[in-house]
């Protein structure tokens, strides 16, 4: 059955209390009507910012090519079963490349809730073209949560420096940033704690700097090892989530 998402929260009590429409416009709408030929009276899922999943009937096609919308009709509701019982945000030192592709789509496979890029002291200083970037990232991850079958959207964000990740994480239960050059501080022991929200750091290629890891030690936040091998930028994410899942859903 196609999946889509939209921004709105839906709070429902039972299948009365449902939105009596719901409209799609644009790739969407476009997708739906012209790529798979939908039709009225067709089936659908629709996935809320919440992570509420509705099944609706198409009620209309209307619009053609040039401007399509179709509206939805729901017919029931259920909360979504296979989202992390904790939220999770990765903040990523901006890698090289299309190695933010691959970030984004495996940890949205393995349940993060939100990938904050950061530019850091080892981080190209690319500061162009922002919003053409967090376009084409949010059409990654909407790609992949489709694919994955996830309850909601993976929300995407930049930041400028790394000050700013710091204070964003400091507003999580728990938050710790991973360093190739610890030797004591172990993520197992972290992970084992109770927490509703949870951050974490990964550095660029070329890791943390020593500053970096000063404003670290200043802010409270424990740098954890992920092992005795040192991993790409784009395996350790990944990597820090598996173990999430391990440690908070099975």
């Amino acid at each position: 059955m196609p999946r889509f998402f939209i921004d709105d929260e839906i709070e429902y009590e039972n299948n009365a209390s449902l939105p009596e429409r719901i409209s799609l416009t644009g790739e969407d709408a476009f997708h739906l009507s012209v790529s798979l030929r939908a039709r009225v009276g067709d089936e659908v899922e629709v996935c809320t910012a919440n992570g509420v999943e509705l099944i609706c009937k198409i009620a209309s096609v209307s619009g053609g090519k040039k401007d399509p919308v179709v509206k939805l009709t729901p017919v029931d509701a259920r909360k979504s079963e296979v989202e992390m019982p904790v939220e999770v945000t990765l903040f990523q030192g901006m890698p090289k490349g299309k190695k933010t592709d691959s970030i984004i789509q495996k940890c949205t496979e393995l349940g993060v809730s939100r990938i904050v890029f950061v530019y850091t002291d080892h981080a190209v200083p690319e500061l162009s073209d922002e919003e053409k970037k967090l376009t084409r990232f949010r059409r990654i991850a909407e790609e992949a949560c489709k694919q994955c079958g996830r309850g909601k959207l993976v929300k995407i964000g930049i930041l400028p420096d790394f000050e700013s990740a710091i204070a964003e994480m400091k507003k999580s239960d728990l938050a710790f940033a991973c360093y190739e050059l610890e030797r004591e501080g172990g993520i197992k022991s972290l992970l084992s704690r109770k927490a509703n929200t949870v951050s974490f750091f990964v550095g660029p290629e070329g890791g943390i700097s020593v500053r970096e890891a000063e404003l670290l030690k200043e802010s409270g936040i424990p740098t954890v090892t992920l092992g005795k091998r040192i991993l790409r930028t784009e395996t350790a994410g990944s990597t820090v989530m598996s173990m999430l899942i391990y440690e908070k859903e099975l």
